[in-house]
């Protein structure tokens, strides 16, 4: 459906930073193959900076191992992340891949929670040490638009 995003994120990754930035806008989700996947696109800006943030989710769900992977981009990379692999239980999902920042090796976990049928919230974190400590970087939280609302 349709969702107002609101974003926050964290501006500098992995140096003890508290310093976040505040975006506004809007995400599109589409579903395909019968339900089976679904194509994401957020569009967020802040009213203070301007930065202008777009990226794609395409996410696919595995019926054998009944996980769903999660392949991100944004205009900058041209490219997919790794995919973040997991599965939702109630309605609280966890994901998880790994990747590199600024040449580090990092551990990248995915936490989304459905809060009602027209709120969701997701955190995005990196952890350099192996999964011993978490940084939350990335704060998401979408209302479905009055228009899109679930009947």
């Amino acid at each position: 459906g349709h969702w107002k995003a609101h974003l926050r994120y964290l501006k500098s990754r992995l140096t003890g930073s508290n310093e976040w930035e505040d975006l506004d806008g809007t995400v599109v989700t589409t579903p395909f193959m019968d339900g089976r996947g679904n194509l994401t696109e957020m569009n967020v800006e802040s009213p203070t900076t301007h930065r202008h943030i777009q990226g794609i989710a395409v996410r696919l769900y595995d019926t054998a191992s009944r996980q769903w992977s999660i392949y991100g981009a944004d205009p900058n990379s041209g490219r997919f992340d790794p995919p973040q692999v997991g599965q939702f239980e109630g309605n609280r999902g966890l994901f998880y891949a790994t990747d590199t920042y600024h040449n580090r090796a990092v551990l990248i976990r995915f936490e989304w929670q459905k809060l009602g049928p027209d709120k969701t919230h997701f955190e995005q974190a990196f952890s350099a040490d192996g999964g011993k400590t978490w940084e939350v970087n990335w704060i998401y939280d979408g209302t479905r638009l009055a228009e899109h609302a679930a009947h």
